[in-house]
Formats: C-alpha cells, structure tokens, sequence
C-alpha cells in the first residue's frame, strides 16, 4: 500500500432500525472480498442509558445518531482546486456501497465526504463519557400523575413537581391530610398512572 494514505472516518446512511446489522454484514463483506486492509473499523455511536420502566431499572444501548453508522478507511490524499481532498480506492467504495441497508455514504454528489479528526473525537468521547456512567432515562416528565409503588407512601398518588437527575429522585406532590404535600422519592419507587 501506498505510505501516502492516510485514515478517514466516513459516514454512511443506512435504514434506521439496521445499524448494528449493516455493521455485521460490512464487517463480513470486508474481509470476503479482501479489502480488510483499506476498511479499517466500522463504528455505530451508542450511548448506555438507565431506563426506568414501572420500578424495573435497566440499562439499555442507544444510538446516538440513528440511520447512521462510522467508517474507517485508508484514503489517498490529493490537492485539488479547492484544497487537500481524498480519494477512496474504488472497491473499498463497492464494497461499502454495495452492503444491504447502506444506502450511501454522506457527502455531495456522489462524492463521499469525510467527517473532521475533531467530530470524530466528540463523538467517541461521548461514547465513552456515557458507557461509564450511564445517563438515566426516564418515561416521566414533570406535571406527570404517578403512582407511589414502594416506601412510606406506596399506594398515594400524586403529580410530579420536579425531577432530580444528579440524585435519581423526584419530588411528587400528595395530598396528605387534605393538604398537597411534597413528598420525595426515589426514580424506581413510582410508575405513571
């Protein structure tokens, strides 16, 4: 290979709901057809959430960017009129192109176009900034009627007055003795009514 080339993240569309399968099926086609040496990673941006269902936590991967999926490839760097631009060997293209649910690659004309070394660096320390502390995810907002399901007031219901994420608690107003009270629970302690 040319010591001239050079690494380029690219970035491809494909039919949302398919990423992690056009990533299988890419990886495959790569190294059937003998350009493993030119595709060098093929990455789908997901973050790790905590999703409170009912008073079940889990936590679940998320895309980041839906109906797309990152590729790393060896490119030929050129100047051109309007600067250094990049080649792509033309069977990495087929290869990549021609994968079922690819449905191109993000770019002008035809022309795949890469993405900066400094979008590259965000997304991936986004990755890697929520896969160690997972963010949580919730299926309520604030104004949302609840149910108490577990502790001193399991069994009240109430709405929702404010919700703290950096504690994973909520502050739920319930009328008590005819009066609405606030009342704070935890995330997993309350379930929408």
């Amino acid at each position: 290979m040319n010591e001239n080339f050079v690494e380029k993240w690219y970035v491809l569309h494909t039919y949302s709901g398919h990423e992690y399968r056009v990533k299988d099926l890419l990886t495959e086609r790569v190294v059937s057809l003998g350009v493993k040496d030119k595709v060098l990673e093929i990455l789908v941006p997901d973050e790790e959430k905590i999703e409170i269902k009912g008073a079940k936590r889990r936590i679940v991967k998320k895309k980041a960017f839906p109906g797309y999926v990152l590729v790393r490839i060896m490119v030929e760097p050129y100047q051109s009129k309007t600067g250094t631009e990049y080649r792509m060997d033309n069977n990495v293209w087929y290869v990549v192109r021609n994968t079922d649910g690819v449905s191109g690659f993000v770019g002008t004309k035809n022309v795949p176009t890469p993405i900066s070394d400094d979008e590259v660096a965000v997304i991936q320390g986004r990755m890697k900034r929520y896969s160690s502390a997972p963010k949580e995810e919730l299926q309520f907002n604030v104004g949302d009627k609840v149910e108490i399901i577990s502790g001193s007031f399991m069994g009240s219901f109430g709405k929702i007055e404010s919700i703290d994420m950096q504690h994973s608690k909520l502050t739920v107003m319930v009328e008590i003795f005819n009066r609405l009270t606030p009342v704070e629970v935890n995330f997993d302690e309350i379930h929408s009514i």
